[in-house]
């Protein structure tokens, strides 16, 4: 997640393996991006709702040394 003042962004990985770059307000494969935040995004499908919550693989893999 990028938070900045003109606006939020997020990479989401899809199902297909590809990357997604979203803003809020987007649709992407069914689902409405209605919130960005620093731990994560939501998305809303109809009445559904899902948070999907962020990961630091690459932090991770520093401190491994990878």
């Amino acid at each position: 997640m990028v938070l900045r003042p003109e606006g939020a962004v997020a990479l989401l990985r899809l199902a297909d393996d590809r990357t997604a770059r979203v803003v809020e307000g987007e649709e992407v494969e069914g689902w409405r991006v209605a919130r960005i935040f620093a731990e994560g995004v939501d998305l809303t499908r109809g009445e559904q709702r899902l948070t999907l919550l962020a990961r630091a693989l690459a932090a991770e893999g520093l401190a491994r040394g990878e």
